[in-house]
C-alpha cells in the first residue's frame, strides 16, 4: 500500500454548488446564480500537454472556480473519481476528487510531502 501525504488549500462549496475559498465574498457575488458548467475534453496518453509542468494557482479567481466546477462535471460524465486540470488541457495545479465517503475534494497546489510503500496497477483509460 502506498501512503501519500498532501498539503493543499481549503475550498468550500457555496449554496449554488460552486467551490471557492472560505469568506471570498467578492467571488461569491460574481458566481452565485450561475448554473452552466461545461464538459471538457479529456487528454489521453500521448498528448504533449500531459508532459508539461503545471503552474501554481496564486489566487482563486472566478476562472479557477469555473475550471473546478467544469472538472467535476467532466469527471462525472466519464464516471471518474479524480481529475487533474492538465487532463482537461489546463496547466494549473488543481485536482478534483470524489470518493465513496460522500465528499468531494478539491486540491489546489498540492505538494507531496511524504511517501511510503509502493503500489503497482493499471490506470483506467
Amino acid at each position: 500500500m502506498r501512503v501519500i501525504q498532501v498539503r493543499t488549500r481549503r475550498l468550500i462549496r457555496n449554496c449554488a454548488g460552486f467551490y471557492m475559498e472560505p469568506g471570498s465574498e467578492k467571488d461569491r457575488e460574481r458566481i452565485e446564480g450561475k448554473t452552466i458548467m461545461a464538459i471538457r475534453q479529456i487528454r489521453t496518453i500521448g498528448d504533449e500537454i500531459l508532459t508539461k509542468k503545471c503552474k501554481e494557482v496564486k489566487e482563486i479567481t472566478p476562472r479557477i472556480t469555473e475550471l473546478i466546477n467544469d472538472m467535476f462535471e467532466t469527471m462525472y460524465e466519464q464516471n471518474g473519481v479524480g481529475l487533474a486540470a492538465s487532463q482537461v488541457g489546463i496547466l494549473r495545479r488543481v485536482v478534483t476528487i470524489d470518493v465513496e465517503d460522500g465528499n468531494q475534494y478539491v486540491l489546489i497546489n498540492p505538494e507531496i510531502v511524504e511517501t511510503s510503500g509502493s503500489q503497482t496497477g493499471h490506470e483506467a483509460v
